[in-house]
């Protein structure tokens, strides 16, 4: 294991103790970094949204279209399994709450879906930076290591993919067999 000087108390003037990073000989290229943990598609679809999420000083909403067709499905494959438990949670519990009937229930959960589609690439942001100074903390001055540490936590999980498809497919059926049921029992004379 690399040896990584663990930062300083504050000064006397105030000013914030140094982290392990900072007091090396080593210097990051932050992109380089966010590269590393999300993976083969950053250049082509994250780069210009975190650099337009990282101007701003607050919750910045950028639309992003993957949550709004999987839903919770989208975190887990960002390997982002808090906020997608999260969110399948609250969107259970609205859904369940209304007791709509299957279309009106398709409607809300496109409705809390493109919530996360709005929120989605800022909270990824977040955790792309926490996992990013995660990493520094551990292996500030090793940076092969701090690399194939991002590499390794971050990317996607391709097998949520087959259980979004699976989980998705069988929601269209379900509300396919309770719209078809409705009809049939409407079109019954007495």
């Amino acid at each position: 294991m690399a040896f990584v000087e663990r930062p300083q108390p504050p000064s006397p003037d105030g000013e914030p103790p140094l982290r392990p990073w900072q007091v090396g000989l080593v210097e990051y290229d932050q992109e380089q970094l966010r590269k590393a943990y999300v993976g083969e598609k950053y250049e082509e679809f994250f780069a210009d949204l975190f650099d337009r999420i990282e101007d701003e000083e607050r919750f910045q909403p950028v639309f992003i279209w993957p949550p709004l067709v999987f839903g919770c499905f989208w975190f887990f494959y960002r390997r982002m399994y808090r906020e997608g438990i999260l969110f399948f949670l609250v969107s259970y519990g609205i859904r369940r709450a209304l007791s709509l009937p299957p279309l009106g229930d398709w409607l809300v959960w496109l409705l809390i879906n493109a919530a996360m589609a709005m929120g989605g690439a800022w909270l990824y942001f977040q955790k792309t930076e926490r996992q990013t100074e995660k990493a520094l903390f551990e292996f500030g001055n090793d940076p092969p290591l701090v690399t194939s540490w991002l590499i390794r936590h971050g990317g996607v999980d391709n097998r949520i993919m087959y259980v979004a498809a699976a989980v998705i497919l069988l929601k269209l059926y379900f509300t396919f067999l309770v719209v078809l049921g409705a009809a049939i029992g409407m079109g019954v004379s007495r």
